[in-house]
């Protein structure tokens, strides 16, 4: 008998990303300090989409005003950190707000994390909430990538 050697092709992960929770990192080394009250996230699913709704209040425990960054971590898994779309909408106190973005390579299997950063203040012992929404295709897979996991 001569034996067999089989061999299965596997499909390759599709690349996908999600949103971690935000932090945030005051100025300077004096700044009040600025405190998480509250932090909830909502994922909604539907046949082609999945949507990360993200709210956190923040609190400025201070009697002076304090700017700052939130920092929202974009992670990927598969791909690479261009071939997933990462555009997250945020808005600061009702108001939407601009965002700057730096990546970097986590070098383990293809992840990656992005985060997107805002720059924004709170005044003496505001409160304020961050809120955040990342829409992103539904995986597929399956033969062909035909099928919705």
């Amino acid at each position: 008998m001569v034996p067999m050697l089989c061999l299965l092709a596997l499909p390759i992960e599709q690349p996908v990303s999600w949103t971690g929770s935000p932090a945030w990192q005051s100025e300077g080394a004096n700044a009040p300090h600025v405190r998480t009250v509250f932090h909830k996230v909502d994922i909604f699913l539907t046949k082609d989409t999945v949507t990360y709704r993200a709210k956190t209040l923040y609190k400025n425990t201070g009697d002076k005003g304090v700017s700052g960054l939130i920092m929202l971590p974009v992670i990927g898994n598969g791909g690479d950190e261009s071939s997933t779309k990462t555009d997250v909408k945020a808005s600061w106190g009702g108001i939407a707000v601009p965002a700057s973005v730096v990546t970097f390579n986590l070098g383990r299997g293809g992840g990656w994390t992005r985060s997107v950063n805002y720059k924004l203040t709170l005044g003496p012992g505001e409160w304020k909430p961050f809120e955040s929404v990342l829409i992103r295709p539904m995986n597929k897979s399956g033969e062909g990538w035909a099928e919705r996991s």
